[in-house]
């Protein structure tokens, strides 16, 4: 695979938790969580709607219910 292909791979089939805090500090949590289905071109609804589910998940509704 060439680097692109492995990147857009991890994106789509992997998802890990780091050690350390690597969360882009300029965005939100809620951001965070969104960047990689904004990049994969997917529409905002269905973005909302993920992000709605997987921080209920993660009990963390509280901190990404402000998403500007």
């Amino acid at each position: 695979m060439t680097p692109n292909q492995q990147a857009l791979f991890r994106r789509k089939n992997l998802g890990f938790v780091f050690q350390q805090n690597n969360l882009i500090d300029t965005l939100t949590i809620g951001e965070n969580i969104m960047l990689p289905l904004t990049l994969d071109h997917i529409k905002v609804v269905e973005i909302q709607h993920r992000l709605k589910t997987v921080s209920a998940q993660l009990e963390l509704e509280d901190n990404t219910s402000r998403i500007s």
